[in-house]
């Protein structure tokens, strides 16, 4: 038998047990733990193609990523007309989804302060620094 490159040897995770929960003005929703390969697949293609996203294919992702009552509890809510869940909405919905199960369990265990901008130049420092201190230069004097 050929022996197989280390390089090109995997093995499969641990399958994540916490589940995945969003919010919806403070309406909290549950879904699976993760997401198997193959629907990761289905649904990469969608994200590739332009953004262009079936209507049905998006509710085929809620209805794959959370258990049936759930599904139910989910929809009920978003058809509510005093909801306002817009289309807006339930795409950056399944984009954030679809990114978090992408990421894997361990993107939980990262800072949720979203990246700001960036400042420009030096920063100022701090009140305790020694840098503005008089202090002897480390190099001889002339």
């Amino acid at each position: 038998m050929d022996e197989v490159e280390p390089a090109l040897k995997f093995t499969t995770e641990d399958t994540p047990t916490d589940p995945v929960v969003f919010d919806i003005d403070g309406e909290h929703f549950t879904c699976r733990p993760w997401m198997t390969g193959a629907s990761f697949l289905s649904y990469s293609r969608l994200v590739s193609q332009g953004g262009l996203i079936a209507t049905g294919t998006v509710e085929g992702f809620f209805a794959d990523v959370m258990e049936d009552d759930e599904h139910k509890r989910f929809r009920k809510f978003i058809e509510d007309p005093s909801r306002r869940v817009t289309t807006k909405l339930l795409g950056d919905l399944f984009l954030g989804l679809f990114a978090r199960y992408g990421a894997g369990p361990e993107e939980r265990s990262r800072p949720t302060k979203p990246s700001g901008p960036s400042r420009r130049g030096r920063a100022p420092t701090s009140d305790t620094s020694k840098a503005n201190s008089d202090s002897e230069a480390s190099t001889p004097a002339d």
